[in-house]
């Protein structure tokens, strides 16, 4: 995906990837299974082919933004404590 991907936008799709079952066989997609067609703010148009009967098909995918409140201070200090701890990367962390 490309660099100007927001991240939660990102993270939305691999959710997404890993929900959606092949419609032939019935098996989850891999993330090599998918290739973005084209991308806006709140859709993307996904290529996928299973892995596993080589069907192929389209997803267009509507990337909902939820309305998020302030974060206060009891909030970061939250983050600031798992982050002190948290021993992986960034793709561990968002489940990639």
């Amino acid at each position: 995906m490309s660099a100007n991907v927001n991240a939660l936008e990102t993270a939305a799709v691999h959710r997404l990837i890993k929900t959606v079952r092949c419609p032939q066989c019935g098996h989850a997609f891999d993330a090599d299974d998918v290739a973005v067609l084209d991308h806006r703010p709140d859709e993307w148009l996904l290529d996928v082919v299973c892995h596993a009967c080589a069907s192929h098909g389209l997803v267009l995918a509507e990337i909902e933004k939820a309305a998020r409140a302030p974060i206060d201070r009891a909030e970061v200090e939250e983050w600031r404590r798992f982050l002190r701890h948290f021993r992986g990367d960034m793709r561990e962390l968002l489940g990639e």
